[in-house]
């Protein structure tokens, strides 16, 4: 296994694709209580440790972003693999919604640089 983040928006099957590649998962739904500049910012640290890990969650890609903007000429994400799943497996709610709206916006910001490892799902 090497090092895989899992983004999409909410209820596109995250937490569940991360537990079917076994090894050491990190959820961001852990990082709650730090409110989201809080999550954003372990998770950029997580991003830095060695492998092999899965990192999922809806925090991911605006880590991604920020690690872009802390690392600028890194040529390539921290991550040998980001699946960005799109398929909804449950209703969303109207701000669940809006957050899907704004992850793919943060994406497409950074997506030229996600190229090499970004592979999306439906």
């Amino acid at each position: 296994m090497s090092r895989i983040c899992i983004c999409g928006g909410p209820n596109t099957g995250k937490s569940t694709l991360a537990a079917t590649l076994g090894g050491r998962v990190k959820h961001t739904d852990s990082l709650i209580s730090q409110g989201e500049q809080g999550a954003i910012s372990s998770v950029v640290r997580w991003l830095d440790e060695p492998g092999p890990w899965v990192i999922e969650g809806v925090h991911v890609i605006r880590a991604l972003r920020q690690y872009h903007t802390e690392h600028p000429r890194a040529f390539y994400p921290p991550c040998d693999q980001l699946i960005w799943l799109t398929d909804i497996k449950q209703p969303q709610t109207k701000g669940q919604e809006i957050q899907t709206k704004g992850l793919n916006t943060v994406r497409d910001q950074i997506k030229k640089w996600l190229a090499p490892v970004l592979e999306v799902r439906d």
